[in-house]
Formats: C-alpha cells, sequence, structure tokens
C-alpha cells in the first residue's frame, strides 16, 4: 500500500533496526501515526512525514473488518475463555497485557 492511499487504523511498518517491518504503528490520518517508542516507552504521535520516518517506511496493511456474524452480542455475558487467560498470569505487565 503506498501512503497516499493510508486510511486512519492502517498499520504502517517501518525498518527502525536494519530489519523490514521491525517497528509498527497505527496510522491516525494527516500523515501522522501512533506508537511507542520502546517496551515500556510512552505511546507518541509521530509525523510520517520527518525524514527520521519517511526514509524508514517500508509498506502498511489494512486489517480487514470483521464479519458481523463473528462479533459478539452487546449483551451476552463473556465466556470464562474470553474473560480468563488460558495460562496463569504471574505478574502484573502480563495481567495488564492479557486483561
Amino acid at each position: 500500500m503506498r501512503r497516499e492511499e493510508l486510511k486512519p487504523g492502517d498499520l504502517v511498518f517501518f525498518n527502525t533496526l536494519k530489519r523490514t517491518f521491525s517497528h509498527v504503528g497505527i496510522y491516525i490520518g494527516d500523515g501522522k501515526f501512533i506508537h511507542s517508542p520502546r517496551t515500556g516507552g510512552e505511546v507518541r504521535v509521530e509525523d510520517m512525514r520527518y525524514a527520521y520516518w519517511s526514509k524508514r517506511f517500508t509498506g502498511a496493511r489494512r486489517a480487514q473488518p470483521l464479519a458481523e456474524a463473528a462479533l459478539p452480542a452487546a449483551n451476552a455475558a463473556p465466556s470464562p475463555a474470553q474473560s480468563m487467560p488460558a495460562v496463569p498470569v504471574t505478574d502484573a505487565e502480563t495481567f495488564r497485557t492479557l486483561n
């Protein structure tokens, strides 16, 4: 996908570690994307037109919308599999990520 075709919500990929797709963000429109610069880093907005990001941009992908039939009913109670992780959680960071 070319930059001109980007829409808010598209995933944008960058080569920041001399590897294609080594960094990903979410496009939010107007040439900008949201990302975390590193593990544990504060999420921030960046401009893809800045030289650093522009020369490292390697592509984008658009997630396909879920079929309406695959969406859970708004008033349905979550199943145990949806509300509990499949493996025991032993640390707070993993717990926050899974919930």
